[in-house]
């Protein structure tokens, strides 16, 4: 059994080969590489971002990553809430 944090796969049962796939892509050092962002829990804190965040899979939340608005409102809150940028 695994401990600790749950892997990509597990957290994103919907779009596992995407998941994996992404993880596969990213620095080894990625913070987000093993324990993805919680898109919900960062709208709760930022309107902004939270006008982005729509309803995903498996009761996860998901962002249009094709929209420059919704990544930029992504990279804003990340940098605000989880570095003190």
């Amino acid at each position: 059994t695994m401990s600790g944090p749950a892997s990509v796969k597990e957290r994103a049962p919907h779009g596992r080969h995407l998941a994996e796939r992404s993880a596969g892509l990213m620095h080894p050092r990625n913070p987000y590489k093993a324990n993805p962002p919680d898109f919900a829990a960062l709208a709760r804190f930022d309107p902004d971002f939270a006008q982005h965040v729509r309803p995903g899979g498996g009761g996860s939340s998901q962002i249009d990553w094709s929209s420059s608005e919704a990544v930029v409102a992504l990279t804003r809150t990340l940098l605000w809430q989880h570095f003190g940028l």
